[in-house]
């Protein structure tokens, strides 16, 4: 299961929507001790506002059903990335170069939170 998780080492604005989150740093520990994992490459996301702006801050990450696996095919990552941000038709270049290097890599290894 992916997952965005904010990274509170990168960013210290994680309001959303008016609503104020669960304490980053608390959030990211619970999601750890579930067994999410961070994807190894930097991450943005295209705005939900449709303005085109890449949103940085967060990691992509995965929670895998097997607690051995140590990596992940990157053409995975690249297809949920793609299927999940399909309704989104105006995608800012960072994201644009970001799944193109996804797509040119065999894997993306997993690493602790």
């Amino acid at each position: 299961m992916f997952a965005e998780i904010y990274n509170p080492y990168l960013s210290q604005d994680h309001e959303f929507g008016g609503i104020k989150p669960m304490d980053p740093y608390v959030r990211r520990e619970v999601l750890s001790h579930l067994g999410y994992q961070r994807l190894d490459f930097p991450y943005v996301h295209p705005s939900w506002q449709g303005d085109g702006e890449a949103v940085g801050g967060l990691d992509l990450c995965f929670m895998p059903g097997d607690e051995s696996l140590g990596e992940l095919p990157a053409s995975l990552v690249a297809d949920f990335l793609n299927r999940y941000y399909a309704v989104l038709p105006n995608k800012p270049q960072e994201w644009l170069a970001m799944v193109e290097q996804l797509t040119a890599r065999k894997s993306v290894a997993l690493l602790p939170l």
